[in-house]
């Protein structure tokens, strides 16, 4: 057995198959054979509240694979957002997707999640499954005024893991594998804001709302990468490079929603009209009453920002007779090394089309510039990306049998993400769907909203997502997934002075 296989039987690979061909800038341009791609067997720890695994090829750029950024409810919606309001629909969410959402809070909401990842790679010659399941997120919101709320919470931000082999052959050195590595991922804690920009009796009487908000987040976590360099020369040692990264620093996002409502629309109508003692019938274009339809835009931005990083490189060569390797010189130790991580600027825009206690439509597209993020002053060839996604729920009825007070959800996403790999971009397809199953169901009547009715209202959110991500063109890796999405939001009135009368 040969030593990267002891290595790779240590890490408990299970699966390992073919992939990317040459001209793949992952790798060194020369003599590249082939390369072979096997799950990660450790776990990442998103908190000290759970863990999660995360195994792609693609992962080893940039940050990590970066994780979807809303609830449940997003989720299921394609990941859009960024013009919703929890004011239409009850219960009470928390859209973190803008922060200028948080100030439509009327009671307290508490969210959490947890995901399930099933991964089909696939090449032009082989392919095989795998399966994981993590924490998604944890978040709390809170009304303090009518015109201000609060949120605070953890979710991932991005996640790695990969492992990775290839070979070249060499006139001087002969046959040399290559084994990567890599674990770990980023974490984002966040408390935000939200503020109603107008007073409460002017949005009431023009159905006009406009707010802002801010989320301070603080990103932490390690990504740990390893590369093995082992030599078919008996005379040669091998190599190990070893090289971790902590990243803790505060970052912020920004967000402004405007909506606006339409109390009527004019038709064209038979209008009866009395001449002499005849009876005329004339076409006249009226007014026509519309339930509560609303529009809203919504704005987001986070500003280019210098990320403080740590990090530790070591290198080393040692002989592997057995097991275990044993180091016979150190060539690079460097500790605790100071720089920055550079992220670019993000935009968003989104716009929703709501009929109160109906359906919601949302729509979003998010830019980022990643050409410009770099890393110890290295880009690491990333490319901007894009995300433009599609969402639609609805709600039969307000009353009436149980599976007519369920939301249903729809959503469709189309991700550029910043990889290119042999000159191709990573893109990524998706359609999702869910729902939001009620637990206390309350005596809601149509056009009343009282706050004590939704007391104690919650909902178990349910989000699927089909998709895939590459190609098996120029000898990359595709992958189809499947996700689920389980989500709990908890209502209540909390932190709010009761009045009793004498």
């Amino acid at each position: 057995m040969s030593r990267v296989n002891r290595l790779l039987q240590f890490f408990n690979i299970s699966h390992i198959f073919s992939s990317l061909a040459s001209s793949s800038s992952f790798f060194t341009r020369r003599s590249l054979s082939w390369l072979v791609l096997g799950s990660v067997g450790g776990l990442y720890s998103v908190s000290a509240l759970s863990q999660s695994l995360s195994s792609s090829p693609y992962s080893r750029y940039g940050l990590g694979d970066l994780q979807p950024a809303g609830m449940a409810q997003n989720f299921s919606l394609g990941g859009s957002g960024i013009a919703w309001r929890a004011d239409t629909l009850t219960p009470s969410y928390i859209n973190v997707l803008n922060p200028a959402s948080y100030a439509a809070f009327r009671i307290t909401a508490i969210e959490m999640g947890l995901m399930s990842n099933t991964t089909h790679f696939q090449t032009n010659d082989q392919a095989f499954n795998l399966n994981n399941t993590s924490f998604s997120y944890l978040a709390v919101g809170v009304p303090i005024k009518r015109w201000w709320g609060l949120s605070f919470g953890i979710m991932p931000y991005s996640t790695v893991g990969y492992n990775i082999h290839t070979t070249q052959v060499r006139d001087t050195l002969g046959l040399i594998d290559y084994l990567y590595q890599g674990t770990g991922g980023i974490n984002k804690a966040y408390v935000g804001n939200g503020f109603r920009l107008l007073k409460e009796k002017y949005v009431q009487r023009t159905g006009t709302d406009l707010s802002a908000g801010f989320n301070a987040n603080y990103q932490f976590g390690a990504i740990n990468n390893v590369r093995h360099v082992f030599f078919e020369s008996p005379n040669t040692y091998d190599t190990r490079v070893d090289q971790n990264i902590r990243i803790h620093d505060f970052a912020f996002d920004f967000g402004l929603q405007l909506k606006f409502r339409i109390d009527s629309v004019k038709k064209m109508r038979n209008v009866s009209t009395k001449v002499g003692d005849s009876t005329v019938v004339v076409r006249k274009r009226l007014k026509t009453d519309i339930e509560d339809i609303t529009f809203g835009v919504g704005l987001t931005f986070a500003p280019p920002m210098g990320l403080s990083a740590t990090q530790d490189f070591l290198e080393r060569t040692y002989i592997q007779p057995g097991s275990y390797e044993i180091i016979k010189d150190t060539l690079i130790n460097n500790t605790n090394q100071t720089t920055i991580a550079k992220i670019p600027a993000k935009y968003g825009i989104g716009i929703s089309i709501n009929r109160s206690y109906h359906w919601n439509i949302l729509a979003d597209y998010t830019y980022q510039q990643w050409s410009g993020y770099s890393f110890a002053g290295e880009n690491g060839g990333l490319a901007n990306s894009q995300l433009a996604s599609l969402g639609f729920q609805f709600q039969p009825a307000l009353r009436g049998s149980y599976f007519s007070i369920v939301r249903y959800r729809f959503g469709l996403k189309y991700n550029e993400t910043y990889v290119t790999v042999a000159d191709t971009k990573l893109t990524e397809m998706s359609f999702t769907f869910g729902a939001a199953f009620p637990v206390a169901i309350s005596k809601v009547k149509k056009h009343e909203y009282d706050i004590n009715l939704y007391r104690n209202y919650s909902m178990v959110n349910l989000g699927v997502e089909l998709g895939q991500r590459g190609t098996t063109s120029n000898g990359l890796i595709k992958e189809s997934y499947g996700r689920i999405v389980l989500g709990f939001t908890i209502n209540d009135r909390w932190f709010q002075r009761f009045k009793y009368n004498d």
